[in-house]
């Protein structure tokens, strides 16, 4: 016999132990149909591939009935869970029934496709073609079958799936990025699932579901079955990079790995170099590669950036600084939902106090409220913090409603059109809290809720607390003259009616933030306000924390020695240009003194404030 013959021979003798061993072991069987599956491609084994194979052994033993395995990308998840798992289970069990799901019909489509072609393999078809053959009748890229009654089929959140059934189920990335991302496209996904898929297994006692993802969202596929039956899943997580020292005990073999802090699990695949660029972007790391949807030091905001006050920091002992006396202005964000049932969003009402550039969040109140108990609690917030210079609500659905009403009872309830989405409203906040504007009370009960949502934004459940601040922040943007320190101060006189003094928006005041720079960038303005020659003595104007305070004072009406209504008034000083009567010295009965006639040659003043002086007489 020459070797040739004598080797098919031996060959031929150990096939059916081959086949054996291969039906028994799943990772014995993975190993071999990879070169099948990815032809060219080297199989890089790790101790995470053979967990998983006997995770699935224990899902085809059914001890193992619901299953999720979370995983960096390009780990060759759809290879083990979606490929090999189901030919696999075909060689002891031929009728058994795969339903296998993913976001898009056309990539659950290939997956069928690669079944198939693995099924159909020479290699396969020459260990196991006598224990089933595929149907001719029902060959199809998106289901086909054997003559076993055996099935796979391939559905996606698109497709409807309706009598079509499964002995198991398998989900494999069921959401993408963009999805994951949506408020709206999340929640449909997740409905599909639970009405639609869930509902095609063939024996709910015994069928099997098992989910293979990377992390995307809180309430991604992951966060929102294991929510909604708690303890019932069995969750095998596997991050890049360990954020703790690790022990993992092998659920069959017994076999024992221990992994240290911040030690790789594919080194190979990803050595330092590219984990550091991967790092970069620290919301995708976090959720697609660490599987934590946010970042423990946060997403676009960091805790790093959260400043407190009125309290003790618990690390160095430092005591925070005290909330401002007075606040240049106080804002009510409001973002509602105008339901109070439970499976409505929450009602944020932020009370936020401002003070130059700095932004204090006074209270939060985050609760199902319906649109009485809102406009009721919105009230009561407005009276706790007089005086509130604005109520800011959203006009999205019952808004109108809502704004129409409060504009009846309080005065100051803007209505906000946000533009863009909530994602790039909260990006154009995030430069404030990581320059150190915003502050938050160390101490109230309401702060680490907050502090929550805004660090896993936008990976939260609830993100209207968030929408609530970052409402008030683009309000504050917008407004930047108001919130100027010659805007407040001009607003402050406009209300002592000395209008004489407030300043055109255009006015490059408009930008001045303290009285030296008001005076740098427009000298005969600021002269003209603190001139004592023409409005006296102005030792009632202070200046506190860049801000004017201004005494009202009641003032005549006309000059009481000529009557004239042209007269200058300032606080609690007033000044007659036709008499030179004045409150600090006035003359009873003084004439009048006749005014110079002005030469016919004089070149007429220019500027809106010389126009005023003219008038005035000056």
């Amino acid at each position: 016999m020459n070797p040739a013959d004598f080797l098919r021979e031996r060959i031929g003798r150990s096939r059916p132990l081959l086949a054996e061993h291969f039906a028994q072991d799943f990772g014995a069987f993975l190993r071999a149909a990879w070169p099948i599956v990815h032809p060219g491609r080297k199989f890089h084994r790790s101790w995470m591939y053979d967990w998983w194979a006997e995770r699935l052994m224990q899902v085809k033993r059914r001890e193992v009935l619901r299953g999720i395995t979370n995983c960096p990308p390009r780990c060759a998840k759809t290879t083990v869970f979606s490929i090999c798992y189901p030919c696999w289970v075909w060689i002891t069990d031929p009728a058994h029934r795969f339903l296998c799901a993913s976001y898009e019909m056309a990539l659950s489509t290939d997956h069928n496709i690669q079944r198939r072609n693995l099924i159909q393999s020479h290699w396969y078809q020459s260990l196991f073609g006598d224990r089933f053959k595929l149907s001719g009748d029902r060959n199809l890229a998106t289901q086909f079958s054997n003559d076993r009654e055996g099935a796979m089929v391939a559905a996606s959140i698109e497709s409807r799936s309706q009598g079509r059934g499964g002995d198991t189920i398998i989900l494999d990335d069921p959401q993408s990025d963009d999805i994951a991302l949506s408020d709206l496209q999340r929640k449909s996904s997740n409905d599909w699932i639970t009405h639609t898929l869930f509902q095609r297994l063939n024996d709910p006692a015994t069928s099997r579901i098992y989910l293979v993802q990377q992390r995307l969202h809180e309430s991604d596929t992951t966060g929102f079955v294991m929510d909604l039956e708690p303890g019932v899943w069995t969750q095998d997580k596997f991050p890049l990079i360990a954020t703790e020292d690790e022990r993992w005990v092998f659920p069959i073999s017994g076999r024992v790995i221990e992994r240290k802090r911040e030690e790789c699990l594919d080194p190979k695949r990803f050595p330092p170099k590219v984990v550091k660029q991967k790092k970069l972007d620290r919301y995708t790391f976090a959720s697609q590669f660490q599987q934590e949807p946010a970042p423990l030091e946060g997403n676009l905001v960091r805790r790093a950036d959260v400043r407190y006050v009125c309290g003790i920091d618990p690390l160095t002992g430092v005591r925070d600084e005290a909330l401002p006396e007075r606040f240049d202005r106080k804002i009510i964000s409001v973002d509602t939902s105008f339901k109070d049932i439970v499976s409505a969003d929450y009602v944020a009402i932020a009370v936020v106090g401002v003070k130059g550039r700095k932004r204090y969040v006074l209270n939060v109140v985050n609760q199902h409220l319906d649109s009485t108990a809102t406009e009721e609690e919105i009230l009561r917030q407005r009276q706790i913090y007089a005086p509130v210079s604005a109520v800011l609500v959203e006009d999205k659905a019952n808004g109108s409603a809502i704004i129409k009403r409060l504009k009846r009872t309080i005065p100051g309830v803007i209505q906000v059109n946000p533009e863009g989405g909530k994602v790039s409203r909260v990006q154009a906040m995030a430069p404030e809290w990581q320059a150190g504007d915003w502050y938050v009370l160390r101490n109230a009960a309401w702060t680490e809720p907050l502090l929550t949502q805004l660090l896993m934004f936008p990976s939260a459940k609830n993100d209207d607390q968030v929408d609530a601040l970052s409402q008030c922040s683009v309000y504050l943007q917008a407004r930047g003259y108001e919130n100027s320190w010659w805007g407040t101060a001009s607003a402050t006189y406009k209300e002592t009616g000395v209008n004489i003094l407030v300043a055109s928006e255009t006015s490059k005041l408009s930008t001045a933030e303290t009285l030296g720079q008001a005076q740098a960038e427009g000298p005969d303005i600021v002269r003209f306000k603190r001139d004592p020659k023409q409005f006296g003595d102005l030792e009632t104007n202070r200046m506190q924390n860049n801000r004017v305070t201004v005494h009202r004072t009641k003032l005549p009406d006309c000059c009481p020695v000529c009557s004239t209504v042209a007269i200058a008034k300032y606080e609690s000083y007033a000044y007659c240009a036709r008499c030179k009567w004045d409150t600090r010295n006035p003359v009873a009965g003084a004439t009048p003194e006749p005014e110079p006639e002005k030469p016919a040659t004089k070149k007429p003043r220019e500027g809106w404030m010389d126009f005023i002086l003219a008038r005035a007489g000056l």
